[in-house]
């Protein structure tokens, strides 16, 4: 092999591990408390079974009953724990929202996004479809519930919470 040659081997080898050391970097996390668009409840992501992203409310800024509930529905006494009274499983119903799953099964199929999971909506008690994207260098989660079609649904943001 002459110099030229040898010359071009090695620049062609520099390259090639040049060009893994850019698809080796590293991914951002979701991993994190996450603070809702309303600033009413506190979701911490976090890694669970199978590698994937689930998420669980930590904290909702009220998380009992006050007393005008009580008007609305005589079950909902003052001081007593939100339920998930309008999930469509009757033995969920007794849970308390405060400390549920809403974040199930994603897989993060970019470095800024994952896939395939689901969200779960108390308020209405249905869960969707969802897609979840990091946005502005990691502080904001955008969240994009849908059902069968990405175009059909809705989406609101999250900001990390600072530590």
């Amino acid at each position: 092999m002459n110099n030229k040659n040898k010359h071009m081997a090695m620049i062609s080898t520099l390259l090639l591990f040049c060009s893994f050391g850019a698809m080796s970097q590293e991914y951002q996390s979701v991993e994190g408390d996450w603070v809702s668009e309303e600033g009413n409840a506190v979701i911490k992501i976090y890694q669970c079974e199978s590698d994937n992203i689930c998420g669980d409310i930590v904290w909702l800024k009220n998380s009992t009953y006050s007393e005008g509930d009580e008007l609305e529905n005589p079950e909902h006494k003052s001081g007593t724990l939100q339920l998930d009274e309008k999930n469509p499983i009757e033995s969920l119903q007794s849970r308390p929202v405060e400390g549920m799953t809403i974040l199930k099964g994603f897989v993060q199929t970019s470095e800024k996004r994952w896939t395939r999971g689901s969200i779960y909506n108390p308020k209405n008690g249905k869960s969707y479809h969802c897609i979840l994207k990091l946005e502005n260098d990691g502080d904001i989660l955008k969240i994009r519930g849908f059902m069968g079609f990405v175009w059909i649904g809705s989406t609101t943001r999250w900001v990390r919470k600072l530590e």
